[in-house]
């Protein structure tokens, strides 16, 4: 089992915590807040399905009981990235934008320490008992993903998926999470999918005003999708979609 959430007082698979997310983006739909979200209903509901996916390179990062994903939300930008572009190559009509969906995932925690983060995670040590454990998480994940993202074309979906699990496993080398490596690659030299965000939020009016909004419906679903005791800022969410609600 992949875990989303796991402690000593509760836990939660990442299938689980997927399904109670798009459970609460439904009822955002009963929202004024929807008439500006809906614009980017399909992002949105990417972005939902994969914004914990960095969590599988996490599942032994075991402390004082309780499993850490300290930075998950650059992973999970990254793999989602992945995704897009690989799926791109299969689907001729993308109906998925290039950025918007990993934008809100890349900041749906911590929104002003992205660069703070990125360094913590450089050198961070995660690891794996052995390679076939983590083959076993990639293949787990591959199947949670098929079974939300049906809506996209089972086809495209699935080869794009097998191609990411390709980009995944090269970071993991003899149980070792090479997360340096992998920040390279998401930093980037002109290229990297942070800076390609902010280069489009800078020029992009539109895109500017729905990457806020994706984003926040992204940390309203998480949330509100997130089993365990609440928190004083999960209160402030459900609130916000009482206040917000038709």
């Amino acid at each position: 089992m992949i875990y989303a959430r796991k402690s000593e007082e509760f836990e939660q698979s990442l299938e689980e915590h997927i399904e109670e997310c798009l459970k609460s983006l439904e009822e955002l739909k009963n929202t004024r807040f929807w008439r500006i979200v809906s614009k980017a209903e399909l992002d949105l509901k990417v972005a939902t399905i994969f914004h914990d996916s960095g969590k599988i390179f996490y599942q032994n990062n075991l402390k004082k009981g309780k499993l850490s994903f300290s930075g998950h939300e650059v992973f999970s930008a990254y793999i989602l990235d992945r995704f897009i572009w690989h799926y791109g190559k299969f689907e001729k009509n993308l109906r998925i934008s290039d950025l918007l969906s990993a934008a809100a995932v890349l900041y749906h925690h911590h929104a002003m320490g992205v660069k703070s983060r990125l360094n913590n995670l450089k050198r961070l040590e995660l690891k794996f008992s052995k390679q076939e454990e983590f083959k076993k998480i990639l293949a787990e994940h591959e199947e949670i993903m098929l079974k939300n993202l049906e809506f996209l074309g089972l086809e495209g979906v699935e080869r794009a998926l097998k191609c990411v699990n390709s980009d995944l496993e090269k970071f993991v080398v003899e149980g070792r999470v090479k997360s340096s490596k992998m920040i390279f690659e998401f930093e980037g030299l002109n290229k990297g999918l942070n800076k390609r965000i902010w280069d489009k939020f800078q020029k992009d009016a539109n895109f500017r005003k729905m990457m806020v909004a994706t984003t926040t419906a992204l940390v309203v679903c998480d949330y509100r999708g997130a089993k365990g005791k609440k928190t004083e800022f999960s209160k402030v969410v459900d609130e916000f979609v009482e206040l917000y609600r038709v």
